[in-house]
């Protein structure tokens, strides 16, 4: 039997560049010039709910917004209460995380030494529980300010 217990994370953070560096106001400048695009994006978005909104949200190829943008939607079906819209953001959300995220949970679980088909069964459940957690961060309003800073 496996048991998976939590185990807390420690981040060491060091900082990028020295205070001698020029390079941290061209990131910034960089880091800056990014929100505004996004925040031109969602602003340009057709208004909440439209057949044009979910026909943005859901565009295949290379009109794909980006997953911030697609963040900030789900933020605003919260704060309207919309559960059907909540839930179709995250469907996109989720389909553009798919491959990134069951191989995230593919190599946490090669790390054990588990059989073929226990394997299997483990990594849907993690994937599952990865999807859930993500779903819980983006919609705890404790968090908003935090994940939301453009």
């Amino acid at each position: 039997m496996l048991c998976l217990n939590k185990v807390p994370v420690h981040v060491k953070q060091e900082p990028i560049y020295t205070e001698g560096d020029h390079g941290r106001d061209e990131q910034d400048g960089e880091l800056v010039k990014r929100r505004m695009v996004l925040s031109a994006m969602y602003d340009v978005l057709p208004v909440y709910g439209s057949v044009a909104f979910w026909r943005a949200i859901e565009a295949p190829g290379e009109d794909v917004l980006p997953l911030e943008v697609l963040v900030r939607c789900v933020r605003t079906a919260v704060s309207r209460g919309d559960d059907s819209g909540r839930k179709r953001i995250f469907e996109v959300i989720f389909r553009r995380l798919h491959v990134t995220n069951e191989c995230w949970a593919n190599t946490v679980l090669k790390t054990m030494n588990l059989q073929g088909v226990e394997q299997s069964a483990l990594v849907c459940d993690l994937y599952a529980d990865l999807c859930e957690c993500i779903m819980r961060a983006l919609t705890d309003e404790r968090l908003h300010v935090c994940l939301e800073c453009w």
